[in-house]
């Protein structure tokens, strides 16, 4: 029942993060990397519910994730058809490789001295999964970042 109910209020956590992330017209590597960003802190902070996720919880977590996974295979679509993604997946299997990649750079930060409070080199991770360069990665990453801080209130 805990776990039901943590599970819940991630999913809940997650869906309110969302909509600070869209911006309309933004190109897909931004919105994609501004996606993950806005997702990371609820990540970072249900952090031992995800970890679980391979245990009893994996369905769980997959139906919370499942509405992110929709938003996240819908700009890799689009990115496909411009041409900024690679074409190598399709965007369904695509975005399910990115929720792996950002997961996996989550849990890396509970099991090592190593740890990402911001989300950056899972945003970073994902845009080069998704057939950003490394460098460009890196560069969409830090717009969406500087622009973010930004745009916070004083």
């Amino acid at each position: 029942a805990l776990i039901d109910a943590l599970a819940a209020e991630a999913k809940q956590s997650l869906e309110e993060a969302l909509p600070a992330a869209r911006r309309p017209g933004a190109d897909p590597p931004t919105a994609l990397a501004r996606l993950i960003l806005a997702s990371w802190a609820v990540g970072d902070r249900y952090r031992m519910l995800i970890s679980l996720h391979r245990t009893q919880t994996e369905e769980r977590i997959r139906v919370a994730l499942a509405p992110t996974r929709a938003e996240v295979a819908s700009i890799l679509e689009r990115g496909q058809r411009d041409g900024t993604f690679a074409g190598h997946l399709p965007a369904p299997v695509l975005a399910l490789a990115a929720e792996s990649v950002a997961l996996a750079v989550l849990e890396s930060g509970t099991s090592t001295d190593w740890s990402d409070p911001t989300g950056a080199a899972a945003a970073t991770a994902v845009l080069i999964a998704a057939g950003i360069g490394p460098a460009s990665a890196r560069r969409y990453v830090d717009a969406v970042r500087t622009e973010d801080t930004q745009r916070r209130p004083a």
